[in-house]
C-alpha cells in the first residue's frame, strides 16, 4: 500500500473545505496524511479545521501566496515521506472510491508510459480507457512523489492560475506523462466562471478582474517561456474575444475587467511575475 498524502490549498472557503475534508476522510483507499495550506484566510477556517478535523496537518501562511505559493508549501511538506501526493482544490467534491480508482489506474499503466501523474474526471468524460493528458490542474491530480522530487516544486512567482500549466509542461519536458483515469470520478461544488452568449456561442470567463489578470498574464508568459508561440498567439486572440464579450455582453465592471485583460497580456509579454498589488483577491 502506497503512502499517500493529500494537499489542499484554501482561502476564505471554510464551508466547502469542510465538505471536501469529509470526502477525503471517507475514501476507501487509506490516506496517510492530509495537509491543508491556508492562504491567510480571514474566515473561520482555522477554527473549523482544528475542531472538526484535528488529525489534519494545518499550515497557515502569513500572507496570501496564491495557489502557486500554497501548493509549493504543501508539496514541500508532503514530499518528506510520501509515495503519492494527491492535490485538491478546496471547492472539489469526491466519491468514496475516487482515490482508490485513481491509484489503481495509475498503477495499471505500464512502465513504458513513464506516467508521473493521473487525474480524475468529471461528468461527460468522453473516454473509458486511460488517455494522455497534457495539462493537469491541481484539482484531482495524483502525483508520484519520487518524480516531484526530481523536477522540483511549483514556482511561487505565478501567484495564481497557470502555475499548474508550467508544472505540467515541466513534467513533459523531463520525459514524463500524465493520464486521465476515467474510472476515477469527481465533481466541483463551486463554479468560478460565468458565461454568456456572443454571436450565438457560449463564452465563459472569470467574473473578477484579478482572476482575468493572472490567467492572461501567466499563460502568455508560460507559452513564451516554453517557446509555444502558436499557443501564445491563440491566447492573444482569446484576449480579443474576451474583451469583445465584456464590451458587448457582460458589461459589469467592464472598464476594470478590460484593463485587467490588457495589463495581464502586457505583463506576460514583459515577463513581469509575482503578486500585483492592483490585482489581489478581496
Amino acid at each position: 500500500m502506497k503512502k499517500t498524502a493529500v494537499v489542499i490549498v484554501t482561502y476564505n472557503n471554510a464551508p466547502l473545505l469542510a465538505q471536501l475534508l469529509t470526502d477525503v476522510c471517507s475514501q476507501t483507499y487509506p490516506v496517510a496524511r492530509i495537509i491543508v495550506v491556508d492562504n491567510a484566510s480571514k474566515d473561520e477556517t482555522r477554527a473549523m479545521v482544528g475542531e472538526k478535523f484535528p488529525n489534519v496537518q494545518y499550515i497557515r501562511l502569513p500572507v496570501n501566496s496564491g495557489s502557486a505559493g500554497g501548493y509549493c508549501e504543501g508539496l514541500k511538506a508532503a514530499l518528506v515521506d510520501s509515495d503519492y501526493i494527491w492535490t485538491l482544490d478546496d471547492d472539489g467534491g469526491l466519491f468514496s472510491d475516487t482515490l482508490e480508482n485513481l491509484v489503481c489506474g495509475l498503477e495499471s499503466l505500464d512502465g513504458s508510459f513513464n506516467a508521473a501523474a493521473a487525474r480524475d474526471v468529471g461528468k461527460n468524460h468522453p473516454y473509458t480507457m486511460p488517455t494522455p493528458l497534457e495539462i493537469a490542474p491541481w484539482k484531482g491530480t495524483l502525483f508520484k512523489a519520487d518524480v516531484l522530487r526530481k523536477v522540483g516544486l511549483p514556482e511561487k512567482e505565478y501567484f495564481m492560475y497557470g502555475e499548474d500549466i508550467e508544472y505540467s509542461l515541466r513534467l513533459h519536458k523531463n520525459g514524463y506523462s500524465i493520464y486521465w483515469i476515467p474510472t476515477s470520478k469527481a465533481f466541483e461544488r463551486r463554479q468560478e466562471k460565468s458565461s454568456g452568449m456572443l454571436l450565438g456561442r457560449e463564452v465563459q470567463t472569470y467574473p473578477d478582474a484579478f482572476r482575468l489578470y493572472y490567467a492572461f498574464r501567466n499563460q502568455v508568459q508560460i507559452y513564451n517561456r516554453y517557446r509555444l508561440y502558436g499557443r501564445c498567439f491563440r491566447m492573444l486572440l482569446y484576449g480579443v474575444k474576451i474583451l469583445t464579450f465584456l464590451l458587448l455582453v457582460n458589461k459589469t465592471a467592464v472598464v476594470e475587467k478590460c484593463c485587467a485583460v490588457v495589463a495581464g497580456i502586457a505583463d506576460g509579454l514583459r515577463n513581469r511575475l509575482g503578486p500585483n498589488a492592483r490585482y489581489m483577491p478581496a
